[in-house]
C-alpha cells in the first residue's frame, strides 16, 4: 500500500550497536531489585526524579535523530511537517494515518486550498513549546485521536495540543476527532471531511462540534 525503504542491515546494526543490558535481570555478581515498594517518605521525590529524567529525553531524541541522519540520510525529530508553513487548515495525527492524509492534502492543494498536516512522532515528553512555535499562526486545527478517554473533554492528543496552545493565539479554533478504534479502517473520504469541517469553521468562525466520532455507526 505504501513505499517502504529498507536500509542495509550492517548500517542499522552499526547505529543500534550491540545490546548489552546495563542492569541484567539475572546477574548474581551484581544483584538488583525490580519493582520494589516505595514508601511515602521518598515516593514523592522519586516521582519528581522520573519527571526530570523524561524531560532530559528531549535532547536525546533530537541528538539520536541527527545521528541517524548521518548514517542513513533521514532525520527524525518530535514531529514531521507537510505543507505546514503556510497552512490555513491543519490536521494533527499520529501513526500511519498520516500517510493517507498526505494524499488528501495533495488533492486540496491542487484546488488552491491551503491544507497542511503535522504527524506527531513523540508523545512523551510532549513537545509543547516546539508545537506552539509552529502552530501559533494557524487558526483552524483538527486533532485526530485513535484513542478514547472516557469522561474527558476529548482524546489525549487533543487535550495536550489545546493545552500547548492555550493563551498563544485567541483566534485558534481546535476540534477533535476520535477515529479508528479497534482497528476500524479510515478512508480518504472521511479524512477529507475533516478538512471540509475546518473550512466551514474558517468561514463562519464557529465550531459546531468540539468532539466528533469519525466513521462510527451512531
Amino acid at each position: 500500500m505504501e513505499t517502504v525503504t529498507l536500509f542495509p542491515d550492517e548500517k542499522i546494526k552499526k547505529f543500534i550497536g550491540d545490546y548489552t543490558p546495563k542492569h541484567p535481570l539475572l546477574d548474581p555478581l551484581n544483584p538488583v531489585t525490580y519493582g520494589p515498594l516505595d514508601f511515602f517518605d521518598y515516593y514523592f521525590e522519586h516521582k519528581r526524579q522520573q519527571v526530570e529524567a523524561i524531560e532530559n529525553a528531549r535532547k536525546v531524541i533530537i541528538d539520536v535523530g541527527k545521528e541517524f541522519k548521518e548514517i542513513c540520510g533521514r532525520e527524525y525529530g518530535f514531529f514531521d511537517s507537510y505543507f505546514v508553513d503556510d497552512a490555513e487548515y491543519l490536521v494533527i495525527v499520529l501513526g500511519s494515518t498520516a500517510g493517507t492524509l498526505k494524499s488528501v492534502v495533495d488533492t486540496l492543494r491542487k484546488k488552491g486550498i491551503k491544507a497542511g498536516l503535522l504527524k506527531l512522532r513523540v508523545f512523551r515528553p510532549f513537545p509543547s513549546a516546539e508545537l506552539a512555535a509552529v502552530l501559533k499562526n494557524i487558526k483552524n486545527i483538527a486533532v485526530l485521536d485513535r484513542s478514547i478517554s472516557f469522561g474527558a473533554v476529548g482524546g489525549p492528543v487533543f487535550n495536550e495540543i489545546r493545552s500547548s496552545l492555550f493563551n498563544i493565539n485567541p483566534e485558534h479554533k481546535i476540534i477533535n476527532y476520535i477515529y479508528g478504534l479497534g482497528g476500524r479502517e479510515i478512508g480518504i473520504d472521511l479524512l477529507a471531511s475533516v478538512y471540509t469541517d475546518l473550512i466551514k469553521i474558517g468561514e463562519t468562525g464557529k465550531i459546531k462540534n468540539l468532539i466528533s466520532y469519525l466513521g462510527v455507526r451512531e
